[in-house]
């Protein structure tokens, strides 16, 4: 029973894949859509030797991660303690 509900997963998963990929081969490149503009206004970009600002707040994220370490680092003695009661 497990053999034919991995089978049937299977297939649904490689027919699904099947189907999302004829419409994404279907289209044209990328770089049709800036044609005949974009070379032109890419030439004309200035290079300023830094990296752009995304917005991103680098200290939120190691804030986050170490929350994450934290949190992880108490389950463990926590569960650990459960096992040797």
């Amino acid at each position: 029973m497990k053999r034919l509900r991995a089978a049937i997963a299977f297939a649904t998963v490689a027919v699904m894949a099947l189907l999302t990929a004829a419409p994404a081969l279907a289209t044209a490149p990328g770089t049709s859509g800036y044609l005949p503009e974009g070379p032109e206004i890419q030439s004309q970009v200035t290079q300023q030797g830094s990296l752009a600002f995304t917005g991103l707040d680098v200290g939120m994220i190691v804030a986050a991660a170490l929350l994450l370490l934290a949190l992880g680092l108490v389950l463990r003695r926590v569960q650990r303690t459960d096992d040797t009661a």
